[in-house]
Formats: C-alpha cells, sequence, structure tokens
C-alpha cells in the first residue's frame, strides 16, 4: 500500500510521520517550505505526553499533484473548506481512477463527503476522526501534543473487495508504529461525535486563546463548553445522528487528554487563516434550522469567530 497525503500541516505530518514508522509508503503534495525541500524528506515527532521522540526518513516530496496517481490511498488532510477545490483539481486533470484509488478524509466537521462525492461519486471513501492533538513547529518538525484515539471506517454501507484489506493494513501500521487506531462501522456517527467534541472545545479555545486544559479549569470557560455541546447533543438526537453518546463526557475526556494542546481554531486565528467553523459549530446551527431547534450558542460563537476572521483580514 502506498499512501499519499495531501496537505502537510500540523495533522498530515505527524500523519505522515507515524505511517512512515509503521512500514508504510509515504508521499506528500504540499505547498510553502515542504514543497521546495526536494524529493525526499524527514519528519520529526516531538510526544509531549510522553516526552520523547522519533524521527523518520524517505518521506516523498510530490512534485505536483499528477503524482498522486501513483499512490494507493490518498489521504485528504486539508482544511475542510479547501476539500471542494482540491477534488475538483484532481478531476479536472483527471487524475483519479475509481477502480483503484480510495480518499481518505480526516477533517473536522460535516458535510466533508459532499464535496468528494460531487466530482467522484463512485470513489471509495475513508473517513477518519482523531483525537489527536498536534502543532507543526516548523516544516519538518511537529509537537504531538496530545494522545488520543483515531477512528477508521468506509463512509458508504457498500464495500467492494480489496477494500477491507486495504483498511486493516492502514489500521495495523498506525497500531505498529504507537497510535491507538480502531475499525469503525458506523463512521457516520463517529464524525457527529467529533463534531460534537469539536464543537465544544475548538471555538472556545480560539475566542479566549487557551490550550484545552484551561477550559476545564475556568469556571466561566466550562459553562459555555457546555452550552454549545447541549445544543449540539438536541440538534444530533433529534436528527438521530447519535445513539447512547454523551457529549459532555466525550469533551472531558478528550481536553484531560489533551490539555496541552492549542487547537487547531486557536492556531489558525493566531496565523491570521481562514478557520473550520463553518463545517463544525455552523453545520450543527445549520442542522439545527432544518430541524426547529434553536441554538443561540452555537450561533453566537460562529459569528464572533467570524469577526475575529475578518480583523485577521481573512
Amino acid at each position: 500500500m502506498k499512501v499519499c497525503i495531501v496537505g502537510a500541516g500540523s495533522l498530515g505530518s505527524l500523519l505522515a510521520a507515524y505511517l512512515v514508522k509503521g512500514g508504510v509508503t509515504v508521499g506528500v503534495l504540499t505547498r510553502g517550505p515542504q514543497a521546495a525541500a526536494g524529493k525526499s524528506c524527514a519528519v520529526e515527532v516531538r510526544r509531549v505526553f510522553s516526552n520523547d521522540s522519533f524521527h523518520v526518513e524517505n518521506i516523498t516530496n510530490l512534485g505536483n499533484m499528477k503524482e498522486i496517481s501513483d499512490y494507493d490511498l490518498i489521504f485528504l488532510a486539508v482544511k475542510a473548506f479547501d476539500v471542494l477545490s482540491v477534488v475538483k483539481k484532481m478531476h479536472d486533470d483527471n487524475i483519479i481512477d475509481p477502480a483503484r484509488h480510495v480518499m481518505c478524509l480526516i477533517q473536522n466537521g460535516l458535510g466533508i463527503e459532499d464535496s468528494v462525492r460531487f466530482y467522484f461519486p463512485r470513489v471509495p471513501i475513508l473517513r477518519a476522526s482523531t483525537t489527536n492533538g498536534a502543532l507543526l513547529e516548523q516544516p519538518g518538525v511537529v509537537k504531538h501534543t496530545g494522545s488520543g484515539e483515531t477512528f477508521l471506517g468506509f463512509w458508504d454501507a457498500e464495500k467492494h473487495a480489496g477494500w477491507e484489506t486495504m483498511l486493516d493494513a492502514l489500521r495495523d501500521s498506525l497500531v505498529s508504529a504507537g497510535l491507538h487506531a480502531e475499525l469503525a462501522s458506523n463512521m457516520r456517527q463517529k464524525v457527529w461525535e467529533k463534531a460534537i467534541v469539536n464543537a465544544g472545545i475548538n471555538p472556545v479555545g480560539a475566542i479566549f486563546k487557551v490550550p484545552n486544559g484551561r477550559i476545564l479549569e475556568i469556571g466561566s470557560l466550562k459553562s459555555i463548553s457546555d452550552k454549545l455541546v447541549g445544543e449540539a447533543m438536541a440538534v444530533a438526537r433529534k436528527g438521530k445522528f447519535i445513539e447512547k453518546f454523551d457529549g459532555f463526557s466525550a469533551v472531558k475526556k478528550v481536553i484531560e487528554a489533551t490539555a496541552a494542546n492549542r487547537n487547531s481554531m486557536l492556531q489558525d486565528i493566531e496565523k491570521g487563516r481562514k478557520t473550520e467553523i463553518d463545517f463544525i459549530n455552523g453545520a450543527i446551527s445549520r442542522a439545527g434550522i432544518e430541524l426547529h431547534i434553536t441554538t443561540p450558542w452555537n450561533d453566537a460563537l460562529v459569528a464572533i469567530i467570524h469577526g475575529l476572521e475578518a480583523t485577521c483580514g481573512v
């Protein structure tokens, strides 16, 4: 199995390193300093939670998008709002073959799969959901700030010969490299569960500029988080997107496991970049409208994050 990772930010770099550590052939397609590093690059992972590190080499830097066709599994590790433009480019350049390529999505948020399905209705989609925290210190150096769980599974119920073997190999490589990875048959629910957790953590950390752990330590921040999660749970339950899921306990568990992590939305705000708020809290608000459930706290934090983006010139 050969894996191409499109996007070598915090999570993409972390994923590339662990896959190589697990024995997988990996190529990355990215922009910026990493793209100019030549045909091979290395990544150092510094694990905050265990105070150790590891170093991998022989990650291939792809010169252009057309080289993706040489790989079997394509991980889209770009931001949720970039997925549509990336898959459009793949479609326009005739890069993807539904008979031999599988696409994996690891973005935060809801509705990402629709972007892929619009251009590639027959391409197998794997969905990954992870609570691991990562921070890219510089190109080739990534902090693994929080050890979490990773779930992998097919988005659609139908499966075809060979896909299960690839999925098993992907899970096994991550586990052998030291990540907690499991297969899940209910990825649609897992994605909603992750969105609920993200809704209760990401905008709070981003607005108040605090690492995850402070949300539990400061009563007013925890109260805001609880309001966001409560609304998200009400929407998800009425829409029958989840069952037997305690969002409050899940948020607490993730925060405790990633206390030092400055979440991705906070990192984006600090660097003056667009956030994924419209795919997380914004998506929950839109679902609430469709289901006739009010979501005033989620609505308010979406507006605040949009305001922060605007002041950064996004």
